[in-house]
């Protein structure tokens, strides 16, 4: 799938409420997130190195790219919290997936319980028909 297409599809689920764009950001889009504020990092870092005339500029490139450094390691915590926040999702959706499971489980076995009672009583209230 193209940038260009992601993004498309990005901007039709904002459009769709907030709700729903927080579970797309998380699910889907996290790539173009993150790689945007990296980019954004770089673009910054990048501006006065082109604009670098004279060895005054030299020194404030060294302040720019110390900026620049501290941006992309806040960029990298960013990916790492949003990667703990997807971890987190997925163990609680699989727990509740677990719990669905055992609770499916446990209404199959009710159901064959009462079934059993309801053929049982059948066959009984026949046994008392004949006598």
């Amino acid at each position: 799938m193209s940038m260009v297409s992601k993004q498309n599809t990005f901007y039709h689920h904002i459009t769709q409420g907030v709700e729903t764009l927080c579970h797309n950001v998380y699910a889907q889009y996290t790539e173009i997130i993150l790689q945007s504020q990296i980019f954004a990092a770089n673009v910054k870092g990048g501006m006065p190195v082109i604009a670098a005339n004279a060895s005054q500029d030299y020194e404030n490139l060294k302040d720019t790219f110390n900026t620049q450094i501290t941006s992309n390691n806040s960029a990298w915590a960013r990916i790492a919290a949003v990667l703990r926040l997807r971890q987190d999702a997925e163990n609680v959706w699989a727990t509740q997936l677990e719990a669905q499971k055992v609770k499916i489980e446990e209404n199959r076995l009710n159901t064959e319980r009462a079934m059993a009672r309801v053929q049982n009583t059948q066959r009984m209230e026949i046994e008392d028909k004949k006598k």
